[in-house]
């Protein structure tokens, strides 16, 4: 009898709760029943159904009990349930906190006020775990199997990998700052080998230089000392003409 009791309790404050309610939002009373117009949040909170509908037109929704950030571009539209889930649970928790009297039977039947401000209370303190609904059709991508059991990697790993990852752009890089040194080394040599060869040309082109002037000088001695023999060999024929007129003058001179 007392469980039949308590049931009939229950189903009658339940039936008393989803007839009427307020929202929260522009304070209307308004049904909540299954098949009336009140629209639950995800965090099971009632709203009518007009306040809903402007509430889900803006890309963020701020539950107005328990200030909720709720983010409409992370859910589809119907980001509301149906009532009849939440006040299911709400009758439950209701029939298990209902006091009993002393000989063991239920408190008589709630009144209809007294049912409605509970609800309005329940729906004011804000619940500190919200219950949060996968909304239907929106399930995760499947993971393949091979990702399915590998778990993540460490930190340690991760700063492992990262230069183990840098080190082949570190030896492309060794390996082209060593093409250009080899490059560098090259043009200096063919440098210097141009340098030398011009030297050398150089050298060569001033020892010819050299040796011409040589020659030349050699000659112009040569041609010096022949004049030279040619005036004197001159000079000494004219003496001697000299010399022989000057005798053949004295024998006349005796002769006469």
């Amino acid at each position: 009898m007392v469980f039949a009791a308590d049931a009939a309790a229950a189903a009658a404050s339940l039936q008393a709760m989803q007839q009427r309610t307020q929202c929260p939002v522009c304070m209307d009373q308004f049904s909540n029943s299954a098949a009336g117009q009140a629209r639950s949040l995800l965090c099971s909170h009632l709203v009518c159904s007009g306040c809903i509908t402007r509430l889900t037109q803006r890309d963020k929704i701020v539950c107005p009990v328990c200030r909720e950030h709720i983010d409409v571009r992370d859910h589809p539209p119907q980001i509301v349930r149906e009532v009849g889930f939440f006040a299911e649970e709400l009758g439950r928790v209701l029939r298990l906190q209902q006091p009993q009297q002393p000989d063991g039977s239920a408190n008589p039947r709630p009144s209809r006020p007294s049912a409605q401000a509970e609800l309005q209370q329940s729906q004011q303190q804000p619940q500190a775990q919200p219950r949060r609904d996968r909304v239907p059709d929106q399930r995760p991508p499947p993971q393949p199997a091979s990702d399915t059991h590998r778990p993540p990697p460490r930190p340690q790993q991760q700063q492992q990998q990262q230069p183990q990852q840098a080190r082949p752009h570190q030896a492309d890089w060794q390996a082209q700052l060593a093409d250009r040194m080899r490059e560098m080394h090259w043009r200096i040599d063919d440098g210097r080998r141009v340098q030398d060869e011009a030297m050398k040309a150089g050298r060569r082109a001033y020892q010819e230089g050299m040796r011409r002037y040589d020659e030349g000088m050699r000659r112009f001695r040569q041609a010096m000392q022949g004049m030279g023999q040619d005036r004197a060999d001159s000079n000494s024929s004219s003496s001697e003409s000299e010399h022989d007129t000057s005798s053949s003058d004295s024998s006349r001179a005796d002769r006469y």
